[in-house]
């Protein structure tokens, strides 16, 4: 069913109650996680986080004294005023990392329960919100204890989709103005959103010039102030640890299989092959955006999680928080497609979760949260194991191979649903 026949026929049915529940089921399985999580089953990226805090506090730009903040400062903002409340209350820092982030999935949740109204009931919207999110292992443990702020940018990813699709059908430029806002301040978190330009794309034939200059401004401004601070004070480290940034190899994808074959000096040239095509990818498809007369949300859909899925999976580096990135999109995507991509959806997610579990069980840099059972000789050599990079790339070779799978079916999406876009010339046509 496409989004257009599913609105048709699915009444737009709020129940408190069903929100409610949702929202309850997901707090209490996150106080649940945090609670039964050893004592120090946390990642290495909040260990770092404390370090972040201790240098602000101790009037030290981490920028440069520190190699753990490789995003614009927004974070690092958000990790002061977490640290002053820390001061003033019985709670630690990582403690209150985990309630942000829980405040954040909220809102993922609530944006998404009144977008799937539109094409569900609202018993089924509870259904799919329940199993994808609230109950997903791999979102408990992203927040619970990896603990990024991962989170953050897919809720703003979410939110620059949802009026890029009210602008596609109804031709106001205050949508579209939001949607350039939103993506511009996905920017500001991580740099990864700039990916959504190419949707933004399909408004410059349709927009008066101030509109477009007003746009722009909201697009790159708030990321060129917030990177201008830093960089006048740190501007070797912030080019190097933000600029030219492409996290960690060796673990996952294709740069892991190149560390299998012992070959790591290759990694600088993926790195150069990955950007040179997934430029050549942005390019062409912003070109072909400004030509289309309408823009259907299962395209909107499968643009934008074809991109960022194919850079969190095929990027020259992975960080299993990158599931985020595109998660809120997918369930909306299963909310909206036929049974075939509810399936495919379905089967990636089921893959990804147990996989998460056994890494977060067992891999050191994200917690371990087994860690207090490795003096089982077995254990400890399996965790020892898996957290390697050798390790971890055998074990997440299933979720590599489904990743790839996703990123290709939504690659075929796309040009499907783009070819009918352009042979629909009607702003209305149902293709």
């Amino acid at each position: 069913m496409s989004d257009s026949e599913a609105a048709q026929t699915a009444s737009f049915e709020f129940k408190l109650w069903d929100l409610v529940l949702l929202l309850m089921t997901a707090w209490l399985a996150r106080v649940a996680v945090i609670w039964i999580l050893p004592a120090g089953a946390y990642s290495l990226d909040v260990r770092n986080f404390g370090i972040i805090v201790q240098e602000l506090a101790a009037g030290n730009n981490p920028y440069k004294t520190t190699y753990f903040l490789n995003a614009p400062p927004f974070w690092m903002q958000i990790l002061w005023v977490l640290a002053k409340v820390s001061e003033f209350s019985n709670l630690s820092l990582h403690r209150l990392i985990q309630v942000f982030l829980v405040l954040v999935e909220s809102a993922v949740i609530i944006v998404l329960y009144f977008s799937g109204l539109k094409f569900r009931s609202s018993r089924e919207v509870y259904r799919i919100l329940n199993w994808s999110i609230s109950l997903n292992p791999a979102s408990l443990l992203l927040i619970c204890q990896h603990s990024q702020f991962d989170p953050l940018v897919g809720l703003i990813v979410l939110g620059a989709v949802i009026f890029i699709a009210r602008f596609s059908q109804g031709n106001c430029e205050l949508d579209w103005l939001t949607a350039a806002f939103l993506v511009g301040a996905g920017i500001l978190v991580k740099t990864v959103p700039l990916a959504l330009i190419v949707l933004l794309a399909f408004g410059l034939g349709r927009l008066r010039w101030q509109a477009l200059f007003i746009g722009g401004a909201l697009l790159f401004g708030p990321v060129l102030v917030g990177l201008s601070v830093v960089y006048v004070m740190a501007p070797a480290e912030v080019t190097e640890r933000v600029i030219e940034y492409g996290s960690v190899p060796g673990f996952f994808g294709v740069t892991g299989l190149i560390g299998l074959l012992g070959r790591e000096e290759f990694f600088g040239t993926y790195h150069k092959i990955f950007f040179t095509v997934f430029l050549t990818i942005l390019v062409v498809s912003t070109g072909l955006m400004r030509k289309l007369v309408r823009l259907p949300l299962e395209l909107i859909l499968a643009i934008s999680v074809f991109l960022l899925a194919l850079i969190a999976g095929f990027g020259p580096g992975f960080g299993h928080q990158y599931l985020y990135w595109f998660l809120p999109l997918l369930v909306l995507q299963y909310m909206v497609c036929g049974s075939e991509g509810r399936r495919v959806i379905t089967f990636f997610l089921v893959i990804a979760s147990l996989t998460y579990l056994v890494d977060y069980a067992f891999a050191a840099s994200l917690g371990a949260f087994l860690k207090d059972y490795f003096g089982n000789s077995f254990l400890a050599r399996l965790g020892g194991f898996i957290s390697s990079p050798r390790g971890q790339t055998i074990v997440n070779l299933p979720l590599f191979a489904v990743w790839a799978g996703l990123v290709v079916w939504e690659g075929y999406l796309a040009l499907l649903f783009l070819r009918r876009a352009m042979v629909c010339r009607a702003p209305y046509c149902k293709g």
